[in-house]
């Protein structure tokens, strides 16, 4: 990520609208997180960049304070979560998806008049999708079927 990159996305937070959600999408990790196995260790214990976090994400999340909620990014496959800026009028929360098909499960957010309606929930499999994965090779039309909420709507 650029500076360039970084100014982009603050111009682009800057541009939304008095009360309305305000989410930045990643794939990479902004902050330190501890390796998800042997290979990430041995990577980073040979100092490649590839298991790190971004280099200017504390860069990003200093030009986000105040202005966004959620920053939301994938990379990583243990789900971690963290809220910044806890002082202020508008925390900034930073989850990593976790991976999916590992977990059996998603995070689900909701918000309401563009501000986060509690904690994340945890949408359920109805099975894990590795384990049928295994079995048989998913479609496209069956690989909605297996999510489900885990409790009532």
């Amino acid at each position: 990520m650029s500076e360039g990159d970084v100014a982009a996305i603050s111009e682009a937070v800057a541009g939304a609208e008095a009360g309305t959600l305000v989410v930045v999408l990643l794939h990479h990790h902004v902050l330190p997180l501890p390796p998800d196995h042997a290979a990430e260790r041995l990577v980073s214990w040979l100092g490649w960049p590839y298991a790190e976090e971004l280099e200017r994400g504390r860069s990003l999340l200093a030009e986000l304070r105040g202005r966004c909620d959620l920053v939301l990014h994938g990379h990583r496959h243990t789900p971690q979560g963290r809220t910044l800026y806890q002082d202020g009028s508008r925390p900034l929360s930073v989850f990593n998806a976790g991976s999916s098909t590992e977990l059996g499960q998603v995070r689900a957010f909701c918000h309401q008049q563009g501000m986060i309606a509690g904690a994340p929930a945890w949408l359920q499999t109805w099975t894990n999708p590795v384990k049928v994965a295994a079995r048989r090779r998913p479609n496209r039309a069956t690989n909605g079927a297996f999510l489900m909420p885990s409790s009532p709507v």
